[in-house]
């Protein structure tokens, strides 16, 4: 059986391994709410804070220059948040800077799967949108079966 890569008391449902394959982004709430983290891989070293302020799902630019990821936004708004990232023998993070805001509404809240890919060139995304609701109909009647075994039993007789 494989090892876990991280064995803490924390949740830590999403990650990404950047393109060199040297890093891991992850999301734990080690701190008591989500946030991303950024680690050496394999040697799981030198844990980094990428995220400020709350952070989801991190998924790494193509170029590994980026790292992306969900952060909550003001009242019912979700940010996408990015942070600069220099590569070397060791890793540089810049501060996390918002590149668009939506209605959280839009974006399904999955947790330990990966909702949203990013273009090569880093300028556009694509995400998994949450379906307007469909209208139901009010409930007019009720249905109500009595001693519904016995019509079992008649339906599927025991051979």
């Amino acid at each position: 059986m494989t090892p876990p890569l991280l064995a803490t008391t924390a949740d830590e449902p999403s990650a990404d391994l950047s393109p060199d394959g040297r890093y891991v982004a992850y999301e734990s709430n080690l701190s008591g709410r989500s946030e991303i983290y950024v680690q050496r891989f394999p040697e799981t070293e030198g844990r980094q804070l990428a995220s400020i302020d709350g952070g989801v799902q991190p998924v790494w630019g193509r170029d590994g220059r980026a790292l992306f990821y969900r952060a909550p936004g003001p009242g019912r708004m979700m940010r996408m948040m990015v942070v600069d990232v220099t590569p070397g023998e060791t890793l540089t993070l810049g501060l996390p800077r918002v590149l668009w805001e939506a209605a959280s509404s839009r974006f399904p809240g999955v947790t330990g799967g990966r909702t949203s890919e990013v273009s090569p060139d880093g300028r556009r995304f694509l995400m998994t949108l949450q379906r307007d609701p469909i209208p139901q109909p009010p409930v007019t009647h009720i249905v109500l079966v009595q001693h519904w075994f016995e019509d079992l039993r008649r339906l599927v007789p025991r051979k």
